[in-house]
């Protein structure tokens, strides 16, 4: 096992994190996340929010790398086991995104929505909705628009 945080990464005691997994700086881990590689890896960006319960658990063959980006936001028990995720996306509250996808930028899954589509990667802005797999296309930029630096003292 090995755990590696860079500087201002934040994981309460009352997390999970089992395997090799790298997290990066300002990513906060919440209470009762479960981080877990199996028998790979887990990167995990800087400024990445993981809520309470969240489930992150690479399932992928022995030696693969779950690679996740910067600037995630992972509500309360949601469940990921991407492939990949990129940059600046929104999970929603008991949201599932299954084994072998690639999310890639931009998208956002409400609660409990859920995403299995393998081999093909999400088209950056998409927005899935009503809890099934009905998706759009945003016409606007989103950004998560939060960082956890904010709540850092200036200077």
């Amino acid at each position: 096992m090995n755990i590696n945080l860079e500087d201002k990464a934040t994981v309460v005691t009352a997390a999970t994190l089992e395997g090799n997994i790298s997290i990066g700086s300002y990513t906060v881990v919440h209470p009762h996340a479960i981080i877990k590689s199996g028998d790979g890896q887990i990167i995990i960006g800087k400024n990445n929010i993981i809520e309470e319960g969240v489930i992150i658990e690479n399932k992928g063959p022995p030696g693969s790398v779950m690679i996740i980006g910067d600037d995630n936001i992972f509500k309360v028990k949601s469940t990921i086991y991407a492939n990949q995720i990129g940059n600046n996306n929104v999970f929603g509250v008991k949201s599932i995104i299954g084994e072998g996808t690639t999310i890639t930028n931009l998208c956002s899954i409400c609660p409990y929505g859920e995403y299995y589509i393998q081999y093909e990667p999400m088209r950056e802005n998409t927005v899935i909705y009503n809890g099934d797999f009905d998706q759009r296309t945003s016409s606007e930029t989103a950004t998560v628009g939060f960082s956890p630096r904010a709540l850092l003292p200036s200077g």
